[in-house]
């Protein structure tokens, strides 16, 4: 089994080091990778998205109610979830 560090933004500019996650993890097969509007690219747990919205930039809300602003169209992200 394979494993892969990553880092993931938590919040603003401060970046969390999550340590190694196993590729065939639960939680990795939720993982989605979007391009934020600076081009710095995140992972987002894909079950914890509650609506998206093209406003005209796309904008994935959250279950907690944090908003991200994101390159990726709803239908891009529909697919990028879809092949999941």
């Amino acid at each position: 089994m394979g494993v892969l560090s990553v880092k993931i933004i938590v919040c603003g500019n401060k970046v969390s080091n999550i340590g190694e996650i196993f590729l065939n993890s639960e939680i990795m097969s939720k993982l989605i990778e979007l391009t934020k509007m600076d081009t710095r690219r995140i992972l987002v747990n894909s079950d914890f998205i509650e609506t998206v919205e093209a406003t005209p930039d796309t904008v994935l809300i959250l279950y907690s109610g944090r908003k991200l602003l994101v390159k990726e169209s709803p239908e891009e992200i529909i697919r990028i979830i879809g092949n999941d």
